[in-house]
């Protein structure tokens, strides 16, 4: 084999797989380059051999070879230096051999900052902003105050000061207390008449609360949201209008707040505003369609997704050359469709081939899991549960990790063997649950069973709820969720189906058909939490 330098000099490689490597060997592969034809005159030749080479003779041998070609630079890597080549060189290594074995053979080395250190509040900072809260704590109440002075007169200069104390709260990791100032800042935008920031603020904002749960905090921001954009025609002289985008931006969340808080899924009226943003290629397309599609593949609606299958597939393309969030959003679309259409091969090479962050190829290798789990492939699920298991640990993913030692036992339990180590998936949770130091790969504000607990008059749609956590992180069951006590006539009343059609009117009575994979899901998770 031969390489090139920056320079243009030409180095050639030759690779021996000798049990027992002699001076003879030596001399034979030097002789195999200078005596044979040479195309390429190299300036250095490099041997590389499977084996220990550091006798007395084989290095005599080497010394002679190299007076012999002065003009040819010869080493000799045994297999002691190529092992050594290699420790400061962590990303060949992942490369084929996985990050388990990067970490403990490289040397150590500063790590970069992962998403879930960034903005994690030390104890000092953390005590100084309970005691004097996150604006005092961070330097920024100076600026706020100005802001509020502006709000009436100066709208502009209120929402620059506005978006300076947001900023310095997200870094200082008070996340929830910059949404707050967003609003303002939303706000002071509406009345500058800059309608579309301020609706892209609080469409922005809306996406948020959806991602993690939070439907009756989606809406208050919807109703304000609705409101900016009512406001265009009220003053005729305004310099700001609400553009066509941004009405379908307003669409859009509307119908995705509707469907979320919907017990029955219902997802036409989403589904048409999706064929409209994609057709436009909106930027918001990407975050409507990802909460769309996993929403109904959580459903087992997955007919809403073939029908789109194509141009879906143009969209995750499109969203893979975008932002770091946009390519993440790629990811979970191309979940879904592999969910749909079966078609795991490609997602699966990008994670095993370290293509894609720990944190997503984890991602992928638990969703496949779980499809292999529902098509009764225990062996395979299993398998894949397990390199997600590896993968999420080193994203610092713990509790995800954790719900899939649980998925592996679940899977024990269902098809065996059921012995002696059926609890180690357990303890090994347990464990991870209390390293704690990660984030979710779908946080919520409150644990959705909880929720349902609350506010029982709407427990349908607040238990569906972990349904769709678990299609989205690929656990194969709802946390938890293992005792069904519930007849599949009151899981139907809560899940509300549509009528199934009896094979002939005589058998009306006495033919049911079995309840779905979301039916029983759904009645195992009534089940735990009302009992």
């Amino acid at each position: 084999m031969v390489g090139f330098d920056a320079a243009g000099s030409a180095h050639g490689y030759q690779g021996k797989r000798y049990a027992n490597f002699t001076a003879h060997d030596l001399g034979a592969a030097v002789e195999d380059y200078t005596g044979g034809r040479r195309p390429i005159r190299v300036v250095r030749l490099v041997i590389g051999v499977a084996t220990e080479a550091r006798r007395t003779e084989i290095i005599n041998e080497l010394a002679a070879q190299q007076g012999r070609y002065p003009d040819l630079r010869i080493e000799l890597y045994d297999q002691r230096r190529l092992s050594e080549l290699p420790r400061d060189r962590p990303d060949i290594v992942r490369t084929f051999f996985g990050d388990g074995i990067a970490e403990r053979f490289c040397l150590a080395s500063e790590a970069a900052p992962t998403r879930a250190d960034a903005g994690v509040l030390d104890a000092t900072a953390l005590a100084d902003a309970v005691m004097r809260g996150p604006v005092e704590a961070t330097g920024v109440a100076g600026v706020l105050a100005e802001a509020e002075r502006w709000r009436d007169d100066q709208p502009d200069e209120a929402a620059a000061a506005y978006a300076r104390v947001e900023q310095a709260l997200e870094d200082n990791g008070f996340a929830a207390h910059a949404l707050l100032i967003r609003r303002r800042r939303a706000a002071v935008l509406r009345a500058a008449r800059r309608l579309d920031e301020a609706v892209e603020l609080l469409a922005d904002l809306a996406w948020i609360y959806l991602d993690r749960g939070d439907v009756d905090e989606a809406r208050m921001v919807l109703r304000e949201l609705n409101e900016t954009v009512g406001q265009e025609g009220s003053a005729s002289d305004a310099p700001g209008v609400v553009s066509a985008q941004t009405r379908l931006l307003q669409q859009a969340v509307d119908a995705s707040v509707t469907l979320l808080q919907d017990p029955i899924d219902r997802l036409d009226s989403l589904g048409a505003v999706i064929d409209q943003l994609v057709a436009e290629r909106h930027h918001y397309a990407g975050r409507a369609t990802v909460l769309f599609a996993e929403t109904a593949l959580a459903a087992e609606q997955t007919g809403e997704i073939l029908g789109r299958a194509s141009a879906l597939h143009v969209l995750a393309a499109d969203l893979t050359k975008r932002s770091d969030e946009d390519k993440e959003l790629a990811i979970r679309l191309r979940l879904c469709l592999a969910d749909a259409e079966g078609q795991w091969q490609d997602l699966l090479d990008a994670a095993r081939r370290r293509r894609l962050p720990n944190e997503q190829a984890a991602l992928v290798l638990a969703r496949y899991a779980r499809d292999r789990a529902w098509q009764a492939d225990p062996k395979a699920a299993e398998d894949c549960w397990r390199e997600a298991v590896e993968r999420g640990c080193l994203a610092r993913l713990h509790e995800d990790a954790a719900d899939w030692l649980y998925a592996q036992r679940n899977l024990r339990i269902r098809y065996g063997p059921i012995d002696a180590s059926l609890e180690e998936p357990h303890h090994l949770a347990q464990a991870l649950r209390a390293a704690g130091g990660g984030r979710r790969l779908a946080d919520q504000r409150r644990d959705p069973r909880e929720l349902g607990l609350d506010r029982l008059q709407r427990a349908a749609s607040c238990l569906r709820q972990p349904m769709r956590c678990a299609a989205i992180c690929g656990s194969a069951w709802p946390p938890d969720g293992g005792r069904a006590s519930l007849t599949p006539i009151n899981c139907s009343a809560i899940c509300s189906p549509a009528p199934r059609s009896p094979t002939s009117p005589s058998s009306i009575s006495s033919v049911q058909a079995p309840p779905s994979r979301q039916e029983r899901s759904l009645q195992a998770l009534v089940s735990t939490t009302l009992t």
